[in-house]
């Protein structure tokens, strides 16, 4: 506090104190437009005094005039030893102590501040000691001991954590950007923790996170959860730190919903803050300045923070003009290439991460963490640069009546009532001019394609039967001729559908689709190229999801040939295409030549990818699991223990493929009888799947199987029969219609079923199952055969000779036309068919 600073804060507080408490508000609220940040610090503690009706007034003033002329040092504070302060907080001081007994360390001492005694505060302490308590991560400093003053004030020692403020740290060791993200994901992982626990930090800012070095290497450390707030503090006991209306943070971290004082701030709150703290981190400067926010008075810094734009990371960089060159020096770059390296993908990380509406920010920190190290495997990240659909936004913000029409429209998406919102929409801008006609299509070209990956749960999505019945009506409006005069933006459209329906376990429906839009992008002849690879790509996926294996080897060969001669040298779709092949040839059983184009994949991926990559850990695999179905479960195990080490190195916050690839483990060590070890593996499967999905999700079931297969194998049939049954549960709520997941989902209960010998019991599973099988695959699958066999044995048990010779014979008839002749099932359905028809 400066002098000039000092001697107005004690101006405004003995001035203020003359008054009565009615007057104080009036007082306070005269004085506060135009005051600097100091003298706003009083102003609040003040107005909380009226507030309260005098309530904690003895307290509040005690802790102003603490403030102003600041205790003297105590020596020591319990049985430690005070060597200094480190710091002073609205609440509380935190001392430098030392400890003697029964360990020797130095301590962090936070002690509540004299005079600061008010329910309120020494709840709000209590919940920090409490919330301290619950953390146990590496990155979050830990709590040591706790106890009260003679006075009655708490205090408690933690960690002394002697680092530097995260940006400082950064700035002062040059660290590159690429340095710098992993260091920040290190803090995501801690705040990951702390959301887990339930807890929300609300004054994120880079001095509340210290980074000190431990064996030369970099180690954040998060500290100060004073203003926490636990999302369930009944559970802490922490009614009384619920803040209603009172502006709690930092204001350059702050998120909107917080600065305004709402009730229900969620985790969101710390992702806004982390958001720009990793502004800062990459940028050298936060979203709005410090200059600027020690310039406004309160009312007009709450509006700064709530209403206006920031600027991305990139623009504010080209705004900073010398600052700048000393900035890019820093992250070791000229400052052309830092603005280069922000633009883009990383720009739109951090601005998705700090929208002023929370529900367009990132949902938990988890999802920045993986957007972030998509972006450092330079994959396609989630967050999405604004393009068309940012300036449809701008336009319709323009045009608030357009807006209300705009938002009608969308609902009646979701309702399935796409083709009135168009015409709408058609009838409103008929008095627009013909540049913002286009503008206008492209934009909701682009929001129509952003509701239907809503419903696709490969980029994020869900499955949800409304989206699927307005992608329907989408189809409808598009066989009218809804684009007709845009026929890229038709062609990508009906593509998306068809890869919504795809990831939505319709891939019936979607092939004529995606065959039309293949139609539309080859009729455009050069402009449509890179849409027909696309729109190729996906066909061939959908024949392989469908069985029918030579069609899909065509399509993919074809894809394959013509990605090779856009690409003649090392390149991601070239790569991608050879494993796509490999995917196929191993559906067919083409062990071998399937191997062949895997290696090439990861061959190319490796070259193109020096290093750890998530397209490099998928093509591994990929290449165990072919092992697998060689019956090689040693070689298996070792492939996807590899492909599992690169995952959990890509994705150290945890990841869906992570917890698959623990799931396949746990399958290899069952077929090598090592029980324990797959309970180990399968266990830690459904751990990962329910910490990382949403309640209810559809692949939860992928864990789910693979423990009730290993608690089956143990025995413990009643267990591995409730598995399996909420594995079904959730595959059927998910999926519609005849699926392959599905048919897996009965085949696999009835098997535990059968196990446990009920056989009627088991009859309509297989029934169900091998009838959807047979639907999916009309002209023979190996699972159909595989289940007309398992079926062939449950009616022979229950004395129903005659419908399992039936059944026996089509298995076996079915097998002999999908199978070669030494396959292990062909030969077990023939010897049934022997065993039930002649008796042999």
């Amino acid at each position: 506090m400066t002098p000039e600073q000092h001697r107005r804060a004690k101006a405004i507080f003995l001035d203020a104190c003359e008054l009565e408490p009615g007057a104080r508000a009036g007082f306070v609220a005269r004085q506060a437009e135009g005051d600097d940040l100091v003298e706003q610090n009083v102003l609040r503690l003040l107005a909380h005094d009226s507030a309260t009706g005098f309530a904690g007034g003895d307290a509040v003033r005690d802790h102003i005039a603490g403030l102003l002329e600041p205790a003297p040092l105590p020596e020591w504070i319990d049985r430690y030893r005070v060597r200094g302060v480190l710091g002073e907080g609205g609440f509380g001081t935190v001392y430098a102590a030392e400890q003697s007994e029964p360990v020797r360390r130095s301590v962090a001492l936070k002690v509540i501040k004299p005079g600061m005694g008010s329910h309120e505060v020494l709840a709000r302490f209590a919940s920090e000691r409490q919330v301290l308590a619950m953390m146990n991560h590496p990155c979050i400093a830990t709590v040591f001991d706790a106890g009260s003053l003679p006075d009655g004030r708490p205090w408690f020692a933690m960690e002394l954590v002697t680092g530097a403020p995260i940006v400082a740290y950064c700035n002062a060791e040059r660290l590159d950007l690429d340095a710098r993200l992993a260091l920040f994901l290190r803090v995501c992982g801690a705040i990951q923790h702390a959301h887990q626990k339930g807890v929300l930090h609300r004054d994120l800012k880079p001095s509340n996170v210290l980074v000190t070095t431990v064996d030369g290497e970099p180690v954040p450390k998060v500290i100060d959860f004073g203003i926490a707030k636990a999302m369930d503090p009944v559970a802490l006991g922490m009614e009384a730190t619920l803040e209603l209306g009172r502006f709690l943070g930092t204001p350059e971290y702050v998120s909107p919903e917080q600065a305004a004082g709402e009730r229900d701030i969620d985790t969101r709150a710390d992702i806004y803050s982390m958001g720009v703290v990793l502004y800062e981190l990459v940028a050298g400067t936060t979203p709005i300045d410090r200059d600027e926010v020690e310039g406004l008075g309160f009312a007009a810094l709450l509006d700064r923070i709530r209403r206006i734009e920031p600027k991305t990371p990139s623009a504010r960089l080209s705004q900073l003009g010398p600052r700048a060159a000393a900035i890019a020096e820093e992250r070791r770059l000229e400052p052309a290439a830092l603005s280069r390296a922000l633009r883009g993908d990383l720009d739109w990380i951090v601005m998705k991460a700090i929208e002023k509406d929370r529900a367009q920010r990132y949902a938990t920190i988890s999802a920045l963490a993986d957007d972030l190290e998509r972006l450092r495997a330079h994959e396609p990240v989630l967050a999405r640069a604004p393009s068309t659909a940012y300036r449809f936004r701008k336009f319709a913000r323009r045009r608030r009546g357009l807006l209300a029409a705009v938002g009608a429209m969308i609902v009646l998406l979701v309702g399935g009532i796409v083709g009135t919102g168009i015409g709408l929409l058609r009838a409103l801008d008929a008095r627009r001019d013909e540049a913002e006609q286009r503008a206008l299509a492209d934009g909701i070209n682009t929001v129509l394609q952003t509701a239907l990956e809503a419903g696709d749960p490969f980029e994020g999505g869900r499955t949800d039967m409304r989206v699927s019945e307005a992608m329907e009506r989408v189809v409808e409006e598009l066989d009218a001729g809804a684009f007709r005069d845009h026929p890229a933006a038709e062609a990508g459209l009906r593509l998306s559908v068809a890869r919504t329906l795809l990831g939505n376990d319709h891939a019936a429906d979607a092939l004529p689709l995606v065959d039309r839009a293949l139609a539309r992008f080859e009729s455009l002849g050069p402009d449509g190229v890179g849409g027909a690879l696309q729109a190729t790509e996906t066909k061939a996926l959908l024949l392989d999801r469908l069985g029918r294996f030579p069609a899909a080897e065509e399509c993919a060969r074809r894809l394959l040939s013509l990605r090779a001669q856009h690409h003649p040298f090392d390149h991601e779709d070239v790569a991608r295409s050879h494993r796509l092949l490999g995917l196929v040839l191993h559906h067919l059983g083409r062990f071998d030549a399937a191997a062949t184009h895997y290696e090439t994949a990861l061959a190319m991926g490796q070259r193109l990818h020096p290093g750890d990559h998530a397209s490099i850990a998928a093509v591994r695999n990929n290449l165990a699991s072919l092992l697998q179905s060689q019956g090689k479960s040693a070689e298996a195990e070792t492939a996807f223990r590899e492909a599992l080490a690169m995952q959990e190195r890509l994705h150290p916050n945890g990841h869906p493929q992570v917890a698959k690839t623990c799931a396949n483990i746990a399958m290899t060590l069952l077929a090598q009888n090592r029980g324990p070890e797959a309970e180990t593996f399968a266990s830690r499967s459904v751990e990962l799947y329910r910490r990382l999905l949403r309640p209810g999700h559809a692949d939860l079931s992928i864990g789910l199987t693979a423990l009730g297969f290993v608690r089956q194998n143990a025995r413990r049939s009643d267990e591995a029969e409730t598995l399996l049954r909420e594995s079904l549960e959730l595959v059927q709520r998910n999926a519609s219609g005849d699926n392959p997941v599905v048919v897996f989902a009965l085949s696999s209960l009835a098997d535990v079923v059968v196990d446990r010998g009920r056989h009627q019991e088991a009859e309509p599973l297989l029934r169900q199952a091998r009838d959807m099988n047979a639907r999916l695959f009309p002209d023979g699958h190996p699972t159909t055969a595989k289940l007309e066999a398992n079926l062939a044995v449950a009616l022979h048990r229950l004395g129903r000779r005659d419908e399992a010779r039936t059944c026996a014979v089509e298995a076996a008839a079915i097998a002999e036309r999908v199978l070669p002749e030494q396959h292990p099932l062909r030969l077990r359905c023939e010897s049934l068919r022997a065993q039930f028809v002649t008796g042999r």
